[in-house]
């Protein structure tokens, strides 16, 4: 369990094999590609078009892929087929399908004459909406709309007046006693007559009113044209039906279109590295990373390739900092999402994932601490983790939780809880080993602090260790070793307090006492002129640092109390319904709703909260972090998963 050691491959080859050599790498699937430094006379032949050209393939293809599955959710339930979102590919097989290009691109054309035709219905049908919006308020104007054009002598028009200009609209026909209106609908809709000779005014006056005019040419009235516009709505949306099932007819050719895609998306791949390549015009210089115990396979594979190459293996330079490949069991792995999810570990360091995976599980379980509440937690963790045909991020979280509910099942049985019922309720639950947290407050809360104690012990001696490793034996034991013996002392004066132990609170204090006063002398020998005496003040202050991230250890207590005291209360509320047949049902309606709730509230708080003590309470003393994760050169693919 621990981070795996790397080196480095150097070759060179001829320009004519360079794609050969990157299909090759691709096949093995053991390095990553790495820039390679500037060499004399050698330049980067990346080819901007070439990689634009390829992308605006891929774009086409996740286009049609995108759009047949669309169109495969409109179905109903029952109807649905079952699409596969990835998929495992042999290299023979990822192969075969590759040779089809003149079969996929045919499907892609096909399909984007569906895309046009399927765009030019939306345009009609949005333009057809509209035209329905304009013409619905003159819904009550029986005449057709070429019955309002001016004759020889009068001016006439049909529009909308907003209601709050009609008074100013009635005082101005005051002095145009040729002109007069008639309306219709709500009041707003005016039919307008007016001689020529008051047309002009009357028309710059509505203008300023805010007249909305009927700009119509039809020989229809609104609800005539609105059946014809409706009736021609009704046969798009039939064209748009027989468009989707069009495209329903080519759910078969998903996977090849997905395959075609990741082939598109790996030769994306291979020309952009060759930002990362030196060339010349007869030959190229690759470098790339590999884990040292996939030295023999690679070497297998380069030297029976009968490719034009020459290649070495390097060790990592001690400035460098490689990809990092962590190698833990089954179980450790999956917390490798808790860690990166703060950063990937550097690769100059220890794989902190052992350490997260005890305390993680430890604490998380102490959090939510019912048999029953754990239960739910294996069996959905455990449910939604194998649904996942990958190994995702989500994957990995849904067996940190099934790992969590494991613990909250021990944690569970030592406190004698059952969903909230202790032995004296429900027979089959253990008799409780731990402290009722309700009346012991005291003596729960100091262990949360110790477990916490432990924990920081644990980041100091790692801290010391990484120090040992760079030859800074004297900063290991004045900045990490002596500030363990600090915080055994500080453990063992808690334990006393807390009622666990008697006697030790004077060896306690003496302990912690020599260890911070050696802490801050301890800088003196380590730092040179002033800050021998700032360091050491600082060593001296950095205790308050100390306590508050023991304090924040309470947490676990906090949050455990808090569901319990749910988890009872729930129990309570529903008791009293449960007491007859009439009532049974909504008290089990309860009990489903408050129990589930507290299950998701205390295992997203327990989540947050216990990651939030390992980022930042463990992390901080020894754990650098901002590592980049081993990706196998063209392993990046969006469906395809290369056996």
């Amino acid at each position: 369990m621990a981070i795996v050691e790397m080196q480095k491959l150097k070759l060179y080859g001829a320009s004519a094999d360079k794609q050969k050599v990157l299909n090759a790498l691709f096949e093995t699937q053991l390095v990553t590609l790495k820039n390679v430094d500037e060499i004399e006379n050698t330049n980067i032949n990346f080819n901007d078009e070439a990689y634009t050209m390829l992308e605006n393939k891929r774009a086409k293809l996740e286009r049609a892929i995108t759009t047949i599955e669309a169109s495969l959710e409109t179905l109903p339930k029952k109807q649905k087929p079952v699409i596969e979102k990835d998929f495992d590919l042999t290299c023979e097989e990822f192969e075969k399908i590759v040779l089809k290009q003149e079969t996929i691109q045919n499907i892609i054309s096909q399909i984007d004459v569906l895309l046009n035709k399927q765009n030019d219905i939306k345009k009609e049908r949005t333009n057809l909406e509209n035209r329905i919006s304009s013409l619905t308020p003159y819904l009550s104007v029986p005449e057709s709309f070429n019955d309002f054009k001016p004759t020889k002598n009068v001016s006439i028009m049909l529009g909308i007046l907003p209601i709050n200009a009609m008074k100013d609209f009635n005082e101005f026909l005051r002095d145009c006693p040729l002109t007069t209106f008639e309306t219709a609908g709500d009041g707003t809709i005016l039919k307008i007559y007016s001689h020529n000779s008051e047309s002009f005014l009357v028309t710059k006056k509505l203008n300023e009113l805010g007249f909305n005019k009927a700009n119509f040419d039809l020989k229809t009235n609104a609800e005539d044209a609105i059946k014809t516009l409706n009736t021609r709505l009704k046969e798009l949306e039939q064209e748009e039906l027989s468009l989707q099932q069009s495209l329903r007819n080519f759910k078969d050719s998903l996977k090849e279109l997905k395959t075609m895609h990741d082939y598109i998306k790996f030769c994306m791949t291979k020309e952009d590295a060759e930002n990362k390549f030196r060339s010349t015009k007869q030959a190229f210089v690759l470098e790339a990373y590999l884990a040292k115990e996939s030295r023999e396979k690679l070497d297998k594979k380069l030297s029976n390739s009968n490719l034009s190459i020459e290649y070495e293996f390097l060790e990592i330079d001690k400035n460098e900092i490689p990809p990092t490949i962590t190698k833990n069991n089954k179980v450790v792995k999956q917390f490798e999402f808790v860690t990166n999810m703060y950063s990937a570990p550097n690769y100059r360091e220890f794989d902190p994932n052992i350490y997260i995976a005890f305390f993680f599980s430890v604490f998380f379980g102490f959090v939510m601490a019912d048999i029953g509440y754990g239960l739910i937690l294996i069996a959905f963790g455990l449910f939604m983790a194998l649904r996942q045909k990958r190994n995702t991020g989500f994957k990995q979280l849904m067996f940190v939780i099934a790992v969590g509910g494991i613990f909250t099942v021990i944690f569970g049985a030592l406190f004698g809880s059952f969903f909230g019922l202790g032995h004296e309720q429900f027979f089959l639950v253990p008799p409780a080993t731990i402290p009722d947290p309700v009346n012991n407050v005291l003596t729960l809360l100091v262990s949360c602090l110790v477990a916490g104690i432990v924990q920081m012990i644990v980041s100091l001696i790692l801290k010391g260790i990484l120090l040992i490793k760079q030859k800074q034996i004297l900063n290991a034991i004045f900045t990490a070793f002596c500030w363990d013996f600090f915080l055994v002392g500080v453990a063992l004066f808690l334990l006393e307090y807390g009622g666990m132990i008697k006697g030790v609170t004077t060896i306690a204090l003496i302990i912690a006492g020599v260890s911070a006063g050696v802490g801050a002398v301890g800088q003196i020998f380590t730092n040179k002129g002033f800050n021998r005496v700032s360091k050491s003040f600082g060593a001296l202050y950095g205790i308050i640092n100390f306590f508050s991230d023991i304090l924040s250890y309470a947490r676990l207590f906090g949050l455990m109390l808090s569901g319990a005291i749910i988890a009872s209360i729930v129990n309570d509320l529903a008791s009293g319904f449960l007491t007859s047949a009439a009532t049974f049902l909504p008290g089990v309606i309860i009990l489903a709703i408050g129990h589930g709730f507290n299950i998701s509230m205390g295992a997203l708080g327990g989540y947050i909260h216990v990651a939030r003590l390992q980022y930042i309470e463990f992390f901080s003393r020894f754990y650098v972090g901002e590592g980049e994760m081993f990706v196998p050169f063209g392993t990046d693919l969006s469906y395809v998963k290369l056996k």
